[in-house]
């Protein structure tokens, strides 16, 4: 599988792992960035649109908690589908949209005059595709591609030039556990 897919180590007992980049979340506001959000401490008060049972909903749900003396909770609005929410903050019924670094910034850049990213956050997830344990040689073959697609500038070269962030990548691993 090759997707979006984050390695921990219980799912490297069910398939093996090569990876290559760390995930992030992006926040997209609306061009100009009005309500000046640049980081999660900026959401205060803000109409922040989150998928219904996503991880950034409870993000929200758990910085709204932390708003303090003189700061309005968060006003959290849901939304059914990414394109549902992206038109949320174009129409002004949303100030920001949280969700993977990569969509967002493929979004922005398909949407340039309207949107934004306010900020980027780091995890620690590291991304690469799943294996099936019996294919030991498609998991080396994926390793080796990689590590020469990074090394020759290939890897940098198609992450600009799908929106993905550079900076992003990290070294090319190996899990089999």
């Amino acid at each position: 599988m090759w997707s979006n897919l984050y390695y921990t180590p219980a799912r490297a007992e069910q398939v093996d792992f090569v990876t290559y980049l760390l995930a992030a979340t992006g926040g997209m506001v609306k061009k100009g960035n009005p309500k000046n959000i640049h980081s999660l401490d900026d959401v205060c008060g803000v109409r922040a649109a989150a998928g219904l049972g996503t991880v950034e909903e409870a993000m929200f749900r758990g910085v709204s908690d932390k708003c303090v003396a003189g700061k309005p909770a968060v006003e959290l609005v849901t939304y059914a589908d990414r394109p549902s929410g992206i038109r949320m903050v174009q129409n002004d019924r949303a100030d920001l949209l949280m969700g993977d670094l990569g969509s967002m910034d493929y979004t922005i850049a398909q949407l340039p005059n309207e949107l934004e990213r306010g900020y980027m956050m780091l995890t620690d997830y590291k991304v690469g595709p799943g294996i099936s344990k019996s294919m030991p040689e498609l998991r080396q073959a994926v390793f080796d591609a990689l590590q020469i697609i990074k090394a020759e500038g290939t890897m940098k070269t198609l992450m600009v030039k799908y929106n993905v962030d550079p900076t992003l990548q990290r070294p090319v691993e190996m899990w089999t556990k």
